[in-house]
């Protein structure tokens, strides 16, 4: 049988392979995020009306379409962080990083619980897209930070980028 003593000064070789890395555009890629409708009582306004026509778009595919239902329904009430974060995630998806950019911000800024958590991690997939890793990685902190159902998504995503 032949030894299988290692030399001395030699370490073993790890059992494990690397874990796998990703390049800048897989990490960038973002699936949509979930929409699921809610069922109001009563009327709807006009910015409930133009959102729930966009998202029939959106629950579609169809992220370009949602678009300018989602700008109407901003306008008619620009406080409600639903329609600028799924502006945002449209805006995203549809490769215009600059407007995704801005209405996630906007997002942020309006500090709903229900929408700070994803919008800080889509405003990290739009800062990778522009290759600003720095920002990306400030983003990506402050998803895992509030401990929602993004921390782990957010925290390999960092794992990634410090490789």
């Amino acid at each position: 049988l032949p030894s299988t003593e290692i030399p001395s000064g030699e370490k073993p070789q790890s059992q494990l392979p690397p874990p796998p890395t990703y390049s800048f555009e897989e990490l960038a890629k973002g699936e949509p995020p979930p929409y699921s409708a809610a069922a109001l009582r009563g009327s709807e306004d006009q910015a409930q009306e133009e959102f729930h026509r966009a998202m029939q778009h959106y629950v579609k595919g169809n992220y370009a379409q949602a678009i300018p239902g989602l700008q109407a329904a901003l306008k008619y009430n620009p406080q409600a962080a639903r329609f600028s974060f799924y502006l945002g995630a449209c805006y995203l998806l549809t490769g215009k990083v600059e407007l995704a950019v801005a209405s996630l911000r906007q997002t942020i800024s309006l500090n709903d619980e229900m929408y700070s958590e994803p919008a800080h991690f889509y405003l990290a997939k739009a800062y990778l897209r522009r290759k600003e890793i720095t920002a990306a990685k400030d983003e990506l902190r402050r998803t895992a930070n509030l401990h929602g159902t993004m921390e782990g998504q957010a925290r390999e995503i960092l794992n990634q980028l410090q490789r």
